[in-house]
């Protein structure tokens, strides 16, 4: 079993399996993974606010279903839930939720057509989890794993910079020299 991931932009397509073998009957597979910047922190609260299943499918979905649990050792006072079932920003909801102890569970209440998608939204109370620090909201912002190229001008700029600083500056002087406009004259000799 090989599995292989390539990325178009904001789309991971995610391969499982080899190439020349063909797979029948019912297959299950778990996939792994780790996402930054997934979570928003609102004024009200915070949220999770996630596509599950993405809306690129040139096949059929007949069942999707997401478990999401908050991991903290403080209980929300509050939950709040959503989930939607469509093409992408659709706000048809057929789908079931349910929320209890920082968990929210939600499903599909039916098969999802190539092109529709499975999106949820879980929300709890403001500063159960810590928000990320200023410096990686830039970061995010900035996103230099896709605008590197923009980097370049400000690494240019720093370089440049720094050799003026080290090698390119005028050596400084004691006292100004002052022009003659005469060659000089010494003593004794006109």
């Amino acid at each position: 079993m090989s599995l292989r991931s390539q990325q178009k932009g904001s789309i991971v397509n995610v391969k499982i399996g080899r190439s020349n073998e063909y797979v029948n009957g019912q297959q299950t597979y778990v996939i792994t993974y780790q996402v930054e910047n997934a979570l928003l922190f609102l004024r009200d609260h915070d949220e999770l606010y996630w596509n599950v299943t993405g809306n690129m499918w040139k096949a059929m979905i007949q069942e999707a279903t997401a478990d999401v649990f908050l991991d903290t050792k403080e209980l929300s006072r509050q939950l709040w839930a959503a989930a939607y079932t469509g093409v992408y920003g659709s706000t048809e909801s057929e789908c079931v939720f349910k929320t209890t102890e920082n968990r929210g569970t939600f499903s599909t209440q039916r098969r999802l057509n190539p092109g529709e998608g499975f999106t949820i939204a879980f929300g709890w109370d403001r500063e159960l989890l810590a928000p990320p620090s200023s410096w990686k909201k830039f970061l995010w912002a900035m996103n230099p794993g896709e605008n590197w190229v923009f980097l370049i001008p400000v690494f240019s700029l720093l370089v440049m910079t720094g050799l003026w600083f080290w090698r390119g500056r005028d050596p400084k002087v004691g006292e100004s020299i002052q022009v003659m406009y005469k060659p000089p004259t010494f003593e004794g000799r006109p």
